[in-house]
């Protein structure tokens, strides 16, 4: 049985209006960074184009991503708000 490496993981929160991160030490269960970057009102083909660039660039500069090990994304779905 392998044992389990502590390592950071990125957790990311996408919304059509903003995009939420955080990264956690998976060892001590902390966190290590977090950020959200607001998108833009333009139209929403826009925002899909821009949107994941602003975050690379803010997660570059926030952590260093060689000691992320893994990715999580939230599943997005959309309803009507009653």
């Amino acid at each position: 049985m392998a044992l389990i490496q502590p390592h950071n993981v990125i957790g990311i929160d996408a919304s059509t209006r903003n995009i939420g991160w955080a990264v956690v030490d998976s060892k001590t269960e902390k966190r290590v960074a977090r950020g959200n970057v607001a998108l833009t009102h333009d139209m929403f083909y826009e925002r899909l184009k821009t949107g994941p660039i602003e975050l690379i660039r803010e997660l570059k500069a926030a952590v260093d991503l060689s000691t992320v090990k893994m990715l999580v994304i939230e599943h997005s779905f959309f309803t009507n708000n009653p």
